[in-house]
């Protein structure tokens, strides 16, 4: 399943698919799809409040490794030997606004905060092949148009848990941390905040931030047609936990889709 985008790249970078992913040992591209379908999640990191979001889902793969994809962007795989490769993308990062929002992270609950603007990410990340069904990833995200956004970095595990002739189910896993900038961007309170607000003051310091664990199962309902139904869990940590704005340290994402592939 692509990820689903409208949080940070903290819920974003594991699910389902991980920014670096494999191709076929036998160098076989992954197949093209598109589709859509709805996700629910939370308004945005560490809202207890939850809505439901149309989810577009469409990638487009090439043998030479560049890609098109609706949520990882655009980029190239480098495949460096038969276990080893390197993806490299430019996405983008919805920010988040203080209000509620249909298409973008944000809640009432943040009124005041003002809005985190949406920014292009510039993606690099390193791949190992775990035999046929299992790899990890280490990759790291910056905000091209907005430096003082910081970066983050995130470990990625991903496996084929099952497969059979119509279902696979894939499991996956990552922590994320964030430097200074990062975490300040997205969980701090700044004394100007906390004076139109309700929050006291807040600053976080680089640090993990969050682990995220999903499941998505896939079935095909034959050549072309598929589905796909997800969950995912992230749990935030450390000084990011204390956060006032994380009303909840642990929160929760569905989501299903029906696709075309060719």
């Amino acid at each position: 399943m692509k990820t689903f985008h409208p949080l940070p790249l903290v819920l974003a970078i594991t699910l389902i698919a991980p920014v670096v992913h494999a191709q076929d040992a036998d160098g076989a591209k992954p197949p093209s799809y598109v589709g859509g379908g709805v996700a629910y999640l939370p308004r945005y990191a560490g809202s207890k409040e939850y809505r439901a979001s149309p989810l577009a889902d469409a990638s487009f793969t090439f043998r030479n490794g560049f890609f098109i994809d609706g949520m990882q962007g655009v980029g190239f795989r480098f495949r460096l030997t038969d276990s080893f490769f390197i993806t490299t993308s430019a996405g983008m990062d919805p920010g988040r606004k203080d209000q509620d929002d249909v298409a973008r992270p944000g809640s009432d609950f943040l009124k005041g905060m003002g809005d985190i603007k949406p920014s292009v990410l510039a993606n690099v990340g390193l791949g190992v092949k775990l035999g046929q069904r299992a790899d990890i990833g280490l990759i790291a995200s910056k905000a091209v148009n907005h430096a003082d956004y910081g970066m983050s970095y995130h470990l990625t595990g991903h496996v084929v848990a099952w497969s059979g002739e119509r279902d696979s189910i894939d499991l996956n896993a990552a922590l994320h941390y964030g430097n200074d900038a990062y975490n300040q961007t997205y969980f701090s309170v700044t004394a100007r905040q906390a004076a139109n607000t309700r929050f006291q003051a807040f600053s976080p310091g680089a640090g993990l931030h969050a682990a995220t664990a999903g499941v998505t199962w896939t079935h095909r309902f034959g050549e072309h047609w598929m589905t796909r139904v997800t969950a995912e869990g992230t749990r935030y940590l450390k000084d990011v936990a204390n956060s006032p704005i994380v009303q909840e340290k642990t929160g929760y994402l569905a989501g299903v889709s029906v696709d075309y592939r060719f």
